[in-house]
């Protein structure tokens, strides 16, 4: 398949996600819900901002939002046929949470 043509291909299926509707889907979650997953990608307990729900600062971590594409239940495969949702999650997370780990890791060692 020459270059122009995977190109063509790539344009009418950018077309086809961009007509495509999903249901509305609402997805809840709470303060324990954030803290495993700010502790399950590495925080510490002295990161009190993203582990204890009672600090003046609470807050989720902004990859925290990758969740809730996966719970919404998309349906991309046909449009998306090689796109691995695992790897682009994994990819995505690295890519947010990494200025912050070094921001932490850089006052750790000063």
């Amino acid at each position: 398949m020459s270059a122009s043509a995977r190109d063509e291909r790539r344009l009418q299926r950018i077309e086809l996600f961009k007509q495509a509707t999903h249901p509305s889907s609402e997805w809840q979650y709470n303060f324990r819900d954030v803290i495993l997953y700010a502790l399950s990608i590495g925080c510490r307990r002295t990161e009190r901002e993203f582990v204890y729900e009672n600090d003046v600062n609470f807050a989720t971590l902004p990859t925290f939002a990758v969740i809730a594409v996966h719970k919404a239940g998309l349906q991309y495969q046909d449009l998306l046929p090689n796109f691995d949702p695992v790897r682009a999650c994994f990819m995505l997370c690295f890519k947010l949470a990494l200025p912050y780990m070094l921001s932490v890791l850089l006052c750790a060692v000063t």
